[in-house]
Order: C-alpha cells, then structure tokens, then sequence
C-alpha cells in the first residue's frame, strides 16, 4: 500500500474503533459523517 492509502486506513480504523459494537447501535447521520470526515 502506498503511504496515503496506508494513513487513510489508519484513520478509519481510529474512527471504527471510537464506534459502538455493531452498526445497528450507529445512526445513518453518524455514518454518513465518518464516511465524510474519511472521504476529506
């Protein structure tokens, strides 16, 4: 993996770890957020 691609999984993998266990608990706004925090 190149550098970026690397930092950029480190960065979702910090923000999954930060989410309750299992997705049903995460509302569609909080995932939508971490999907555009990680996209920016």
């Amino acid at each position: 993996m190149t550098s970026k691609k690397t930092a950029l999984r480190k960065l979702a993998e910090e923000k999954v770890d930060h989410l309750p266990e299992g997705f049903e608990a995460v509302s569609p706004e909080e995932i939508r957020q971490t999907l555009h925090e990680l996209r920016v």
